[in-house]
């Protein structure tokens, strides 16, 4: 009876081999499939690219920590700490403390001690987002005024960017 007990049948007998054949395709199908894209490193993890500053992709960091500060907290940073309050949410990954810093200081002024180049519209800061006006209104701008915890209304004028609460940049 090939090791099976006295009390199995035929028929009961059958129907496990049977298992046994299925889960053995299974196995081999599934090695079909997954087999190539090990072999692609699809299942590695990927070493995150150095971040790369530039006025977009600020304005988008600084924008996105600030909504994750609005989710958390129901409404955006006061103007007076707005900086201050977003940097724990600033998304770093893996990178070094230096890189994540380049997020939230203006490209250009780059090498500048005490230096950041951006502002919150005074007009969102404190408020919720539907209370802070259209998606539309401008939340954070490229500033003339380079400190931290810049606020003010913003001025667009000489090739500045903004964006908007609803993530779009504005020239």
């Amino acid at each position: 009876m090939h090791g099976y007990p006295k009390r199995v049948s035929r028929r009961q007998r059958n129907i496990l081999l049977g298992l046994g054949i299925v889960t053995a395709g299974a196995v081999i199908w599934v090695g079909w499939i997954v087999k190539p894209l090990i072999d692609r490193g699809f299942f590695e993890t990927a070493t995150p690219d150095k971040y790369v500053a530039s006025r977009g992709a600020n304005l988008k960091a600084i924008r996105n920590a600030l909504m994750l500060y609005h989710d958390s907290e129901g409404q955006f940073p006061a103007a007076n700490g707005w900086l201050d309050a977003i940097r724990p949410r600033m998304q770093t990954n893996k990178m070094t403390a230096e890189e994540a810093e380049t997020k939230i200081i203006r490209p250009d002024l780059t090498g500048k001690p005490g230096a950041f180049g951006y502002a919150i519209n005074s007009a969102a800061a404190g408020k919720y987002k539907d209370d802070a006006g259209p998606a539309s209104t401008v939340l954070v701008y490229e500033s003339t005024e380079e400190r931290a915890n810049a606020s003010g209304e913003p001025d667009l004028s000489d090739g500045r960017l903004g964006i908007t609460i609803d993530g779009k940049l504005v020239p």
